[in-house]
Parts: C-alpha cells; sequence; structure tokens
C-alpha cells in the first residue's frame, strides 16, 4: 500500500475521532446541568476529566493499532524493497558477466575483394583472422572445405 495514502487515511480517522470526540463532549457539557443537577463545579470538572480519559484512551487505542498496522505494512515492503534489491544486484552481476564474455562483432566492416582482409580503426588492413580474434575474443582452427580440397589437392581428395 502507498505510504502517503497510508497516511492520509489515518490522519482522516483521527480527525473523524477527534470531532465524534468533541461533539460527545459537547453533549455531555450541556446535559451535564439535566442529568446531575446538584453535583458542584469541582465535581463536575472532575467527571468531565474521567470521560476526557476515558475517550482519549479509546482514541489511542484506535489510533495506535492502526498506526502498529500502518508501520508493520512499511516494515514489509522495506523488506520486500531488500529483497527485489538483492535481486537487482544479482541480476546485474550476472548480466556484467555475461556482457565481458560476449564481444559481438557489428556494423559495416570494409574488406578487400580479393584477399579478404579488414580495414581495422587505425586504417591499417589485417587478416580476416586477426581481426576478428582481436575484436570477438574467438580463435581459429583452420581445415579445408571439400571444394577447396578437390582444387588444391586433387591427389588426396578420394571422394
Amino acid at each position: 500500500m502507498n505510504n502517503k495514502k497510508s497516511r492520509h487515511k489515518l490522519s482522516i480517522r483521527v480527525l473523524k475521532i477527534t470531532i465524534i470526540m468533541v461533539i460527545l463532549m459537547s453533549i455531555y457539557e450541556y446535559s451535564k446541568s439535566f442529568i446531575l443537577p446538584s453535583i458542584t463545579l469541582w465535581q463536575s470538572h472532575l467527571i468531565t476529566i474521567i470521560i476526557s480519559g476515558i475517550i482519549a484512551a479509546m482514541v489511542s487505542y484506535f489510533v495506535f493499532r492502526k498506526e502498529n498496522n500502518f508501520l508493520n505494512e512499511i516494515l514489509n515492503e522495506q523488506k520486500h524493497k531488500t529483497e527485489y534489491e538483492k535481486q537487482l544486484e544479482a541480476t546485474i552481476a550476472e548480466l556484467t558477466t555475461a556482457k565481458s564474455e560476449i564481444n559481438a562483432l557489428e556494423g559495416l566492416l570494409p574488406i578487400c575483394s580479393f584477399c579478404k582482409s579488414i580495414r581495422n580503426e587505425d586504417g591499417q588492413w589485417v587478416s580476416i583472422e586477426k581481426y576478428i580474434r582481436s575484436n570477438s575474443g574467438a580463435d581459429f582452427s583452420h581445415s579445408v572445405c571439400p571444394v577447396c580440397m578437390k582444387k588444391h589437392y586433387p591427389q588426396i581428395d578420394n571422394q
């Protein structure tokens, strides 16, 4: 639940309880002379203090109970936020590791039509193997395809 929204609800509840308390005390003060006509001023003040204390205790109980629920919600949200932050940190660490392991070649590469050399960032022409090795971390294992085997080594080709 949104903290600001919870505080607003709590403030509205306290305001309602305060208004109800003021109305009840006003009714009590007005009706006191009819209910207890023979009491002294001192006794009247004592009864008012006792009733005010009882109402204040009731209001405090309800307000603090609601405030306790509000604090529990905040603690739960903080706990979940901490868990999410830990998960996020783990995900960031995984992505950072994956990014360091992946070196992708992208964009247009200027390549010679004849010898297949590639022009690097410094303007130097390097072999395709050297360029890919230095820019991607990949390594090469040389072999001969069947077409080139027939063309260049016809005596070895048994197929």
